[in-house]
């Protein structure tokens, strides 16, 4: 398929597809607790922050390492007056000692901006926290409200498995991330990108995804061939 010719096709499934499918992720978050705290509406974006930084860190325990590190640090405001040693106390106190100039980098790049206030371009803020691109994504997000996809690696396997119609065997990352930004629910971006996290890495799991609980399998362009695979390997078992 041509490279206009595909746009186009995709651009219009992503047309035929938004509302159903925000619909049914809306649907599901009303019914599913979010995984982490730190995306709940009304969330500081400094929380917001702490909370991604140490995901992107930890991949295990990182709820109860957040808990821990806003009770000793609980405003930006208290992370600017610490210095690198307290830093660093509070870091062991998670078992993260290791990352104590990762996060006195994120001070001083706080400091600079002044008042304590966090980035207000993803591109400086991605260079003070270490944190790839969507993490900065879900600071702005679920921090500020900003109507924006975050694509981590689980809710790109999704989107191409939602899209498998119209896009090619290994989508290039901005045309996914082009299709997820024409996705988001502008009402409530925070309940829809946190919920679509959650969904891609839970359920549209890689290798072994759950179609038959998926909110979203109506839409799912790639569900035939998934449920034709775990016949086959039902056979060969």
């Amino acid at each position: 398929m041509e490279a206009t010719s595909m746009i186009k096709s995709l651009g219009i499934m992503v047309e035929r597809k938004r509302c159903s499918l925000q619909q049914d992720v809306l649907s599901w978050a009303d019914a599913h607790p979010l995984r982490y705290a730190w995306r709940e509406p009304g969330t500081s974006a400094y929380c917001v922050l702490i909370g991604e930084m140490l995901l992107d860190r930890l991949k295990q325990g990182a709820e109860e390492a957040f808990e821990r590190f806003v009770a000793l640090l609980p405003q930006v405001s208290d992370l600017l007056s610490a210095n690198e040693e307290k830093i660093g106390e509070v870091l062991a106190v998670i078992h993260l000692e290791q990352q104590r100039e990762s996060f006195w980098k994120l001070v001083r790049g706080l400091a600079r901006e002044g008042r304590g206030n966090l980035p207000c371009d993803t591109d400086n803020l991605g260079r003070i926290s270490g944190l790839p691109r969507h993490g900065v994504k879900a600071v702005f997000c679920f921090g500020y409200g900003l109507p924006i996809a975050v694509v981590n690696t689980h809710v790109f396997r999704m989107l191409a498995h939602i899209f498998a119609a119209d896009l090619p065997p290994q989508p290039p990352p901005g045309l996914v991330e082009s299709v997820a930004e024409g996705l988001v629910c502008c009402d409530e971006p925070q309940k829809y990108n946190s919920m679509m996290l959650d969904l891609a890495e839970l359920v549209c799991r890689a290798g072994m995804p759950e179609c038959a609980i998926c909110p979203v399998n109506n839409i799912c362009d790639s569900v035939p061939s998934v449920q034709a695979s775990v016949r086959s390997l039902a056979r060969i078992g």
